[in-house]
């Protein structure tokens, strides 16, 4: 009887070992959470989870596991909240710029009917005050190969001359101009500086040659009024202030347009590439881009209305709060970054912040 007694007890403590050794084997192997998964399988009663000493162990992962449900089901509302919150900003953005781009398209026409007018009584009001009789020759075709122009307020008239002679006149105010050639450079620069002031308050006309190009035209405006009724250069680079300056036709291999708060309008346009860079203001080109297109517009707005198709370019198309129209399609909302390729050798990159870029093309 001992000897059974004995090999009772023996086996008892045997297997309290081999449970221990099993124990430990499966926390090192499992961890907790396999413990507590064997017995949610019933590999592991909880009674002898419990006898182990494992119950406060058991607890703790379900309620880390608790605690982490619920963090998730937060994450996840948080998720869907911003989600539909993203979208309720996009179609409200998206909803803005359609309207800015229809008031934009809608003042385009008065935009061009104004330059036009503008232009037209310019050249009327220099042809009644006699027109080239009263100007002073300045240089002839021959002797000149680039412009330079920095002139601050009034109004600035660039006009076609009725021969190769190039003059300069006033035709109301003190003309408080220097015009003259350095080397082979045309110089037009406004003595009193960049000061800005109306329309009417002195008008200075710069007659050229019709069939005149330059290899560089240089524009600075601070404010007051640029018209020019035909510019061709090799390179055009126009930095428009408060201004406004209207071109009648114009025609080079690269145009340069900055423009601060002011407006800019080309009326009829050719070029290989166009490069805008708007801030504030406002900016029209009609016409043709042969190549590329660089447009940035900061606050203001850009309306290109080109020959062709919008399949005859590429696009890069970037958009942190603004918005970007190509025909019927609106680019627009939250940091809009989107590419377009036609496969067509001519590239336009445009990049809106919180304006307005719209091209329309006519076939």
């Amino acid at each position: 009887m001992k000897g059974f007694m004995k090999g009772c007890v023996i086996t008892a403590i045997v297997c309290m070992l081999i449970g221990v050794i099993v124990l430990t084997a499966s926390v090192s192997t499992l961890g907790w959470r396999g413990i507590r998964n064997l017995v949610r399988q019933g590999a592991l009663s909880i009674t002898a989870a419990n006898d182990w000493g494992l119950e406060p162990w058991l607890e703790l992962e379900e309620t880390k596991a608790e605690i982490k449900g619920s963090i998730q089901e937060v994450q996840d509302e948080i998720a869907e909240e911003l989600g539909s919150l993203s979208w309720e900003i996009n179609a409200e953005i998206q909803e803005e710029m359609e309207e800015a781009a229809l008031e934009i398209k809608d003042s385009l026409y008065d935009s061009v009917e104004n330059g036009r007018d503008t232009l037209e009584e310019g050249i009327a009001a220099y042809r009644r005050a006699g027109g080239d009789s009263i100007s002073e020759t300045v240089a002839s075709q021959a002797q000149v190969k680039n412009l330079d122009i920095d002139f601050g307020g009034g109004a600035l008239y660039l006009l076609r001359s009725t021969d190769d002679q190039i003059r300069v006149a006033s035709v109301k105010g003190k003309i408080q101009i220097s015009c003259y050639l350095e080397g082979d450079t045309l110089v037009l620069k406004d003595q009193r500086g960049r000061r800005i002031s109306d329309y009417n308050d002195r008008r200075v006309y710069l007659s050229i040659p019709d069939g005149i190009l330059f290899e560089t035209a240089d524009i600075h405006v601070g404010g007051g009024l640029l018209a020019v009724e035909k510019l061709e250069a090799k390179d055009i680079s126009m930095e428009i202030g408060a201004g406004y300056a209207v071109l009648g036709k114009l025609k080079a291999e690269t145009i340069r347009g900055d423009i601060g708060a002011g407006e800019l309008l080309v009326n009829s346009g050719i070029a290989e590439d166009v490069v805008l860079s708007i801030g504030a203001g406002h900016g029209v080109y009609l016409g043709t881009i042969r190549n590329n297109l660089d447009a940035e517009c900061s606050m203001g707005a850009a309306e290109l209305v080109l020959t062709g198709s919008s399949t005859d370019h590429n696009y890069q198309i970037e958009a942190a709060a603004g918005g970007v129209m190509i025909g019927d399609r609106m680019y627009n909302g939250l940091a809009i970054d989107s590419n377009v390729d036609n496969g067509a050798d001519s590239d336009f990159k445009l990049d809106s912040s919180l304006g307005m870029i719209s091209i329309t093309f006519v076939e």
